[in-house]
């Protein structure tokens, strides 16, 4: 039964270890262009792990996969120039509403000019990253994508073309892999990821061929099996890849890998040591171009990221500083008598006005500040209410409130 359905077998230990042991590694055009999308060191790194001794005799280029790059390298570059402009002006958009008072007359100065400065830093951050971005002559990855993959390119096959002519269409309606989801696009377009597939099944079949890891940022459906439909966790490549694959040469493996789990898997077979940093990037980048949320997102702001998670450690400090005050304070008020009722209104009314300005601060630096603020319009609430109407439960709701802030802090 296996060899009817040799697809559908996941690999045993023994057969990754071959496939590691043996095969040759081709990129597709996703991930070179997304190399000019990626931050500075995790784009050097990830350079520099190609041109490394463990990977780089063992690379191959199908000539669609230039034909792609070429095609679509400086638009690439443009997109991700383009990006900054527009999130500079959406900033300027959201301060400028605030600076009014008119407007915003409860906003207070001090979280006003701590968002200012923030503001002017992200600006002056995007500002060096549109600086950054590899443009014309000063291409930082060209030239050295240009010496990894030095006469390891496949040559142009006229009959791969004279294949996809006869077969594409009817493989498109009968969604075999790879491709099938591009069937919509220009046809210009429409056959690339086929006339790759062909490509490497020609070079595999030769008699020196070798197995081969095809990786790719392109994630679909025709590539990838996926558990509950397209949008589902991926598991692995599509099972007719694998069969077609060891059929076309009498035997051999092929697998296929997104380039965040080909990262992962270098570090285990190969011994390489990919920065678990940069793999989160890589990450990072993917699922930001998959959303269409792109660039900016997974490049400047994970450069961002350091600094932000710095501020939320303060900022949740300060919270825990006034939830201990707070509940100081409240257990000196529980301890009189006659109950103070119009003091423990003003500890609520005090505490939630600070609690709301940190949560707003938090949420500016990438937290969650949805309990707190929650927890300070609920003190704020009870710090305004008419003491007639809460003076029977002020005091149990106050350490309701603190109960809650305490949950609410990691």
């Amino acid at each position: 039964m296996r060899s009817h359905f040799f697809g559908y077998y996941p690999f045993t230990p023994d057969q990754f270890a071959q496939l590691w042991r043996d095969c040759l590694f081709v990129f597709d055009s996703s991930v070179l262009l997304n190399l000019y999308e990626y931050r500075t060191d995790a784009r050097d790194e990830l350079l520099n792990l190609l041109a490394g001794d463990k990977l780089k005799d063992r690379l191959w280029l199908p000539h669609q996969v230039g034909v792609e790059f070429f095609r679509n390298r400086l638009t690439t570059i443009h997109k991700q120039r383009s990006r900054y402009k527009p999130v500079k002006n959406d900033l300027a958009k959201v301060l400028s509403p605030l600076e009014s008072e008119r407007e915003h007359p409860h906003v207070s100065a001090e979280l006003l000019q701590r968002f200012q400065q923030l503001a002017k830093e992200l600006g002056q951050e995007l500002e060096r990253a549109a600086e950054k971005t590899p443009h014309g002559p000063e291409d930082p990855v060209l030239p050295k994508l240009l010496d990894i993959f030095d006469k390891r390119v496949g040559d142009y096959d006229e009959s791969v073309s004279k294949r996809v002519k006869n077969e594409g269409s009817a493989r498109y309606a009968s969604k075999t892999p790879p491709g099938y989801e591009d069937a919509q696009k220009p046809e210009h377009e429409r056959y690339g990821d086929l006339v790759i597939w062909f490509q490497i099944l020609a070079k595999a079949a030769a008699h020196d061929g070798q197995p081969m890891i095809l990786v790719t940022s392109d994630e679909k459906e025709d590539w990838f099996q996926k558990f509950g439909g397209k949008d589902g966790e991926q598991v692995g490549p599509q099972p007719q890849l694998l069969a077609e694959f060891h059929k076309a040469t009498d035997g051999k493996l092929f697998y296929l890998y997104s380039f965040e789990d080909f990262l992962r898997r270098v570090n285990e077979y190969l011994k390489e040591k990919v920065s678990d940093k940069t793999i989160k990037h890589v990450r990072a980048v993917d699922e930001a171009k998959a959303t269409e949320n792109v660039g900016v997102s997974a490049t400047l702001l994970w450069n961002l990221s350091d600094r932000e998670k710095s501020e939320q450690q303060r900022i949740l400090t300060e919270i825990g500083k006034l939830s201990v005050s707070f509940r100081a304070d409240l257990v000196t008020l529980e301890m009189e008598q006659p109950v103070p009722h119009e003091r423990i209104q003003s500890l609520l009314g005090a505490t939630g006005g600070r609690l709301f300005e940190l949560g707003q601060l938090l949420g500016l630096n990438g937290g969650n500040m949805g309990p707190f603020l929650e927890i300070a319009g609920a003190m704020q609430l009870l710090a305004r209410a008419q003491l007639s109407d809460v003076q029977g439960y002020i005091l149990h709701a106050a350490r309701q409130q603190w109960e809650k802030l305490e949950r609410a802090l990691p």
